[in-house]
């Protein structure tokens, strides 16, 4: 069966352009089908980001589950004390457009790649951001939730 959490989505292309705004500040994201909320920056992630950004941080950002990019490119743009976001997500179509997305929004310091979980993630972040596939179940939620202590730096942020 497809679903947003598949490596590689069987269904039709359909690129669609999304428009967000935050902080005066417009984003255009490129979507399609076969990753998670095609159709609009979805409600858990636009109240995420609206609490988290005026939330001081810093440092390096990992984005799990990154989707087309939104939360990892959002932050980048505009938190002035994030050196780096790292973006993850096992879906390949939305690693490659996460990967255009950031350069559509001249995002330069993202590392952007494919991982189930954190299985190709190496090294520690200062936080840890994601609004997980909770359709994936809990399962793999709660391995996401167990894996992230290990990639946090001492003092780090989930």
């Amino acid at each position: 069966m497809d679903h947003y959490y598949s490596a590689n989505p069987e269904s039709e292309s359909n690129e669609r352009e999304i428009k967000y705004e935050l902080k005066d500040r417009t984003f255009k994201f490129i979507s399609d089908n076969g990753v998670f909320s095609k159709e609009h920056v979805d409600f858990a992630t636009d109240f995420m980001l609206r609490t988290i950004i005026d939330d001081e941080l810093e440092g390096s950002v990992l984005d799990m589950g990154c989707g087309y990019g939104v939360i990892g490119i959002t932050v980048s743009n505009l938190c002035s004390k994030v050196s780096s976001v790292t973006l993850c997500d096992i879906n390949n179509r939305a690693i490659d457009l996460a990967t255009r997305n950031a350069e559509r929004n001249k995002v330069v310091n993202a590392k952007i790649f494919a991982s189930d979980g954190f299985a190709n993630v190496e090294g520690r972040f200062d936080i840890i951001i994601t609004n997980p596939p909770i359709r994936a179940g809990k399962a793999v939620i709660y391995k996401m939730y167990e894996d992230a202590k290990e990639h946090l730096n001492d003092g780090g942020r989930f």
